[in-house]
């Protein structure tokens, strides 16, 4: 049976006892994650930053959703229902619904059990949901991460792009990326939601698996992104660069 710990994430005040320590947030999580030792700032300036960007009622691809704790977060910024959850492990959907549910959270919009890169394919049934989850959060939790890599094209998980992606689930007002080295990819897959919707972006950059897994660079995706009237921000460095994309003029 899944134990469960309420856990607070960004500390914004450490006076006192720990027990009354003030946080931004307030999640209810799985062990052995909530005994996780990084809460008190992990990507606390790419959180924060959404936050002051983000409003209720944005539509949010979340691609790389994970356990989805970082996603309850992002809901509790646009709404649950506002949300598009992407995660192509297996593993780990039974542990995003799970997770979504705990926290009391209404059902995303649309969830995507699948890869998302430049390239797209057919997706079977029970993979891609509106207002449901798909076939693979029927399995027992887990507790570690499971990563499925775009380069490695398993046979068994469907890829898409955002583009197409957004003629299903409607155009993203942002999106927020962590997929271990493939961001290039990701965003070649979005040109024109990038072209005629200009989201805000968010990446995670991962300059060693960029180069080691698809040959690309942190400079191919600044300039990608460049070419379609967007400039970028530098937020922070912390296990990796973390980046937000603007339409130029607009921060």
């Amino acid at each position: 049976m899944t134990e469960w710990k309420r856990v607070g994430y960004l500390k914004t005040s450490d006076v006192g006892p720990f027990e009354q320590h003030e946080w931004r947030y307030h999640l209810e999580l799985p062990t052995p994650l909530a005994d996780w030792d990084v809460w008190d700032y992990w990507e606390r300036a790419r959180t924060e930053h959404m936050a002051s960007v983000l409003k209720p009622g944005d539509c949010l691809y979340d691609v790389g959703t994970e356990f989805a704790w970082l996603s309850v977060v992002y809901a509790s910024m646009v709404g649950a229902g506002n949300m598009v959850l992407i995660e192509p492990s297996t593993p780990m959907w039974p542990s995003i619904k799970a997770t979504w549910e705990r926290n009391g959270l209404a059902l995303p919009s649309t969830t995507f059990h699948g890869l998302v890169g430049a390239a797209t394919g057919r997706i079977p049934a029970g993979h891609l949901t509106s207002n449901g989850w798909p076939d693979a959060t029927d399995g027992p939790m887990i507790g570690k991460t499971a990563y499925t890599y775009l380069h490695d094209n398993p046979a068994d998980i469907p890829a898409t792009t955002l583009d197409d992606l957004a003629a299903f689930a409607g155009a993203p007002d942002a999106i927020t990326i962590d997929v271990e080295g493939a961001e290039l990819l990701v965003l070649q897959g979005a040109a024109r939601t990038l072209t005629e919707h200009r989201p805000h972006v968010w990446v995670s950059i991962h300059p060693d698996l960029m180069a080691r897994d698809y040959g690309a660079t942190p400079d191919a995706v600044h300039e990608f992104m460049a070419g379609h009237g967007y400039v970028g921000t530098h937020l922070s460095t912390d296990h990796e660069q973390h980046w937000h994309f603007a339409k130029a003029g607009e921060r």
